[in-house]
C-alpha cells in the first residue's frame, strides 16, 4: 500500500464492506451502515508496516467492527470492497473487488457441523460403533440405577408433625413437667450465694485461730515415735510374766475352808447392847471397888 507513490507505514484507516458481484447490494459492513455496495460511516484503525496490515473481519473487539454472521456466506458471489485513509488524503476506494472464495465460506461449511438435529430413523444403533453402543449401554444402566435410587427415597415416608408427636419419647419429654417459679427462685438465691474463697477462708475466726497453733514439738515427736516403738502387752506376754505364772500356780481354798468361812459370816458379833446384858458383867458392874483407905494400906503393906 502507497500514498502519493511512497509505502505507507503508520496508523491507518479502513472501511471493509461485503457486497455481491456488481456492487449492487451490501451483505455485510464493518460499522453495519453500508447498503447497496456503498462506502460505510465509520472507520477501523489498523496498524500498517510497510505497506502491509493484517486483521479479522468481524472482529468485535475492534472499535467500529461488527460481527460477522455465518449467514452472509449463504450468498454467492461475495465481493470484499475495501476503502483507506492516511488520516490527511480523506478515504479511496483500494483498486477492484476482491471475490472471497473456499476459505471464507468454509465458515458455512462449520455450520453445517453443528446441526441440533437429525431426520428420524438416519442413525440406528447398526450405525454406531462398538464402543459407543457398550457406552450408551452402560450409560442406560446407571439411568435405570438411578431411577431405582430415587423411586425407593421417594417412597419413603419423611416425618411430619403427627409423625414427631407420636414418638414415645418425645411425648414422654413434652409430658416432662418444667421447673416451677418456687425451684427457679431457689436456683437463683442460690446462685447469687458467695462461694468459699481463699480470702474468705483465711479470714475465719476459726482457721485463723487453727492457723495460729503451734505443732508439736522435736521433743514431742520424738516422744511419739518412742512410744510407737513400744511393744504392747499380747496373751503370750502376759501368760510369760513370772508373777502372773506364780499366782496361777496358787490352789485356791477348799470346799471345808469355805464352808467355815461361811458359817463364820453367819455369826453375830458382839454389841455394846450384848455386852451389857450378859449376866456375868452385870454381877462384875455390881461389885464395889476398894476405898481409898483400902488402897492405901495396899500400897503401905
Amino acid at each position: 500500500m502507497t500514498v502519493d507513490g511512497t509505502v505507507f507505514t503508520g496508523n491507518g484507516q479502513f472501511k471493509f464492506a461485503l457486497a455481491n458481484g456488481d456492487g449492487t447490494q451490501s451483505y455485510w459492513s464493518n460499522d453495519g451502515s453500508s447498503i447497496d455496495g456503498l462506502e460505510p460511516t465509520t472507520a477501523v484503525d489498523v496498524p500498517v508496516v510497510n505497506g502491509n496490515y493484517s486483521l479479522h473481519l468481524g472482529d468485535s473487539s475492534l472499535t467500529n467492527m461488527v460481527a460477522l454472521s455465518v449467514a452472509v456466506f449463504a450468498n454467492d458471489p461475495i465481493f470484499l470492497r475495501i476503502w483507506f485513509s492516511d488520516g490527511t488524503n480523506g478515504f479511496e476506494l483500494l483498486g477492484t473487488d476482491h471475490q472471497l472464495t473456499s476459505v471464507a465460506f468454509a465458515l458455512k461449511a462449520k455450520e453445517a457441523d453443528t446441526v441440533t438435529s437429525l431426520p428420524a430413523g438416519l442413525v440406528t444403533e447398526a450405525n454406531l460403533s462398538t464402543a459407543l453402543t457398550a457406552k450408551l449401554a452402560n450409560l442406560q444402566s446407571q439411568i435405570t440405577t438411578l431411577a431405582t435410587a430415587i423411586a425407593a427415597n421417594t417412597a419413603k415416608v419423611g416425618y411430619t408433625d403427627a409423625l414427631v408427636s407420636a414418638n414415645s419419647d418425645v411425648a414422654a419429654n413434652t409430658a416432662k413437667a418444667g421447673i416451677t417459679t418456687v425451684q427457679a427462685t431457689a436456683i437463683a438465691a442460690n446462685t447469687a450465694k458467695v462461694g468459699y474463697t481463699d480470702a474468705l477462708v483465711s479470714a475465719n475466726s476459726d482457721v485463723a485461730a487453727n492457723t495460729a497453733k503451734a505443732g508439736i514439738t522435736t521433743v514431742q515427736a520424738n516422744a511419739i515415735a518412742a512410744n510407737t516403738a513400744k511393744v504392747g502387752y499380747t496373751d503370750a506376754l502376759v501368760s510369760a510374766n513370772s508373777d502372773v505364772a506364780a499366782n496361777t500356780a496358787k490352789a485356791g481354798i477348799t470346799t471345808v475352808q469355805a464352808n467355815a468361812i461361811a458359817a463364820n459370816t453367819a455369826k453375830v458379833g458382839y454389841t455394846d447392847a450384848l455386852v451389857s446384858a450378859n449376866s456375868d458383867v452385870a454381877a462384875n458392874t455390881a461389885k464395889a471397888g476398894i476405898t481409898t483407905v483400902q488402897a492405901n494400906a495396899i500400897a503401905a503393906n
